[in-house]
C-alpha cells in the first residue's frame, strides 16, 4: 500500500518536474533531496509536526495542569513553499516512507482505543528515572514499519505532560543527525520544539537539556537512549509545555479530600506532637505543613503524605527520607506540579537505628520567579535558596527551568513512637529550641 501511495506521489512530482522549465540546478537539487534519510534536525524538521493540547479534569495522569504533545510526520510534498516557484521543493517534506525508528519517555498502559483493549504505547505518562540504564527513555525504540503497517508514515505519536515540564521525541533515519532546527506547533500555544543530536549536555548549552544519559553504576543498563546508538548519532526533538492551564488551575480537587493533619492527636494521650518542625536560614516556614496522614507502623518506620503548602501555586515537591528496610539511604520521590489536591501517594521511612524518630525534608520548587517558594525564598535577606539536586538526582529537566532561587526547604523530624510506649518518655527527645 505505502510503495503505491509513494509512487502516485512521485508520478505527480514527475509530471510537475518535466512539464515546467526547470533548469539542471534546480532539477539536481530536486532529486538530491527526494526520499533522502532525515540526517540533519532541518531535514527532520521539514517533515515532522506537532500538537499540543490542554488535557481537561481528570487529567490523564493526575496532574492538576497537563497537556497532551502529539508527534506526526508530515505527507509527502507537505510545505511546498509556492512562493519560490521551482525552488519551493526546498521548505517541503520529499520523504514518503517510514523513518528508520523513532522513540520517547512514555510508560506503558491498558488502552480501549477505538473500541479495542490493547497495549497503548504511546499516549501514555512520561517516565520516571528507568533503573534499566536508560535514563528516562524507553527501554527500546519503535519501528514505524511495524507499529504503523498501515500507512507510510507515523502519527499521534503522544505524550503527556504535566504543565511547565519538557518531553522529548527522538527520530533517526539514516544512521546519523547533525545541526539543529526549531518548530512551532500547530496548535497555537506559543511553544517551540528544539532539534539537537543526543547529548548528555555537561555544558549545560542544550534547549532541550539531556537526552543522552550515562550507564547506571548498579542495575546493569547500557544507558544512552532507547537504542543502542552513540550519543550524538540521533536527533532529538524537545519541547517546553506551557506552564499555566486553562481548565484545570485552580479548579477543585477530583477526589475531594482534605489533607488530615493528625501530628497532635496519632498519640492520643500526650500533648505534644509527633512532627517538629526545624527552621533553616535559607527560607522561611511554610504557611501550613506539608506532611500530613502521619501513621506509626510499629516496625521502626513510619508513612505520611505530602501536600502542596502553598495551595493551588503550581509546585514540584521532592520528599527525601531515608528508605524503608534500607541501610540509611535516602530516596527522593517527586510530584510534578502539584496542588493542595491530597495524592494518594504515602511514604514510608525508616526510622534511625535505636533512636525512634526519622528526618524529612520536603523540597518545594515554584515554576518561576513569581511562585510561592520563590517568595519565601525572597524574604530571607541573602538567601541564594536551595538546590534540590544536592540531595535528588538529576532531573531531565532543561537547565535552569527552575533553580535554587525558587527552591523552598522544610525539614522535620517525626517521632516514630507515642511517648507511652518508651516507658513513659521517649528514649530521646528532640526539641526545635
Amino acid at each position: 500500500m505505502k510503495t503505491a501511495f509513494g509512487t502516485i506521489i512521485l508520478s505527480s512530482l514527475v509530471v510537475a518536474v518535466t512539464s515546467e522549465a526547470w533548469t539542471q540546478q534546480q532539477i539536481y537539487y530536486y532529486w538530491q533531496k527526494h526520499n533522502a534519510p532525515l540526517t540533519t534536525c532541518e531535514m527532520q524538521g521539514q517533515c515532522l509536526k506537532y500538537t499540543i493540547t490542554e488535557n481537561e479534569t481528570p487529567t490523564k495522569c493526575g496532574s492538576p495542569c497537563e497537556y497532551r504533545v502529539c508527534w506526526n510526520q508530515a505527507t509527502m510534498g507537505e510545505g511546498w513553499n509556492a512562493d519560490h516557484g521551482n525552488w519551493g521543493f526546498l521548505s517541503a517534506c520529499m520523504r514518503y516512507e517510514h523513518v528508520d525508528y523513532i522513540g520517547d519517555m512514555h510508560t506503558l498502559s491498558t488502552s480501549t482505543s477505538r473500541g479495542r483493549n490493547v497495549i497503548d504505547n504511546y499516549d501514555e505518562c512520561i517516565n520516571e528515572d528507568n533503573a534499566s540504564g536508560k535514563g528516562y527513555w524507553d527501554a527500546s525504540c519503535a519501528d514505524p514499519q511495524v507499529t504503523f503497517s498501515d500507512s507510510y508514515m507515523f502519527a499521534n505519536v503522544c505524550q503527556n505532560v504535566p504543565a511547565g515540564h519538557t518531553v522529548h521525541f527522538l527520530m533517526s533515519d539514516g544512521g546519523s543527525c547533525s545541526g539543529s532546527a526549531t518548530k512551532t506547533e500547530m496548535t497555537n500555544k506559543g511553544t517551540t520544539a528544539y532539534c539537537a543530536p543526543s547529548t548528555q549536555d555537561l555544558a549545560e548549552i542544550n534547549p532541550g537539556g539531556q537526552t543522552f544519559f550515562p550507564a547506571y553504576s548498579q542495575g546493569g543498563g547500557t544507558g544512552g537512549t532507547c537504542s543502542g546508538a552513540a550519543e550524538g548519532s540521533e536527533c532529538v526533538w524537545s519541547v517546553t509545555v506551557p506552564s499555566t492551564c486553562a481548565y484545570e488551575e485552580g479548579d477543585a480537587c477530583a477526589s475531594n479530600k482534605t489533607p488530615k493533619y493528625n501530628d497532635g492527636t496519632v498519640c492520643p494521650r500526650q500533648s505534644s506532637s509527633v512532627l517538629v518542625y526545624y527552621e533553616n536560614d535559607r527560607n522561611g516556614a511554610p504557611p501550613k505543613s506539608p506532611i500530613h496522614d502521619i501513621k506509626l507502623n510499629g516496625d521502626d518506620t513510619v508513612s505520611f503524605k505530602v501536600v502542596n503548602p502553598f495551595g493551588d501555586d503550581l509546585s514540584n515537591i521532592y520528599t527525601v527520607y531515608p528508605e524503608a528496610g534500607g541501610n540509611g539511604d535516602a530516596v527522593c520521590p517527586k510530584q510534578s506540579s502539584a496542588t493542595d489536591c491530597v495524592s494518594d501517594d504515602i511514604y514510608t521511612a525508616q526510622c534511625l537505628n535505636g533512636q525512634g524518630f526519622t528526618f524529612v525534608t520536603v523540597f518545594v520548587a515554584g515554576e518561576d520567579a513569581n511562585s510561592a517558594a520563590a517568595q519565601l525564598v525572597d524574604a530571607t535577606n541573602g538567601s541564594q535558596g536551595t538546590d534540590v539536586y544536592n540531595c535528588c538526582p538529576k532531573d531531565y529537566e532543561p537547565n535552569n527551568r527552575f533553580g535554587p532561587e525558587e527552591t523552598a526547604a522544610f525539614s522535620y523530624l517525626i517521632h516514630c513512637e507515642c511517648e507511652a510506649s518508651a516507658g513513659g518518655a521517649r528514649a530521646l527527645r528532640v526539641s526545635n529550641g
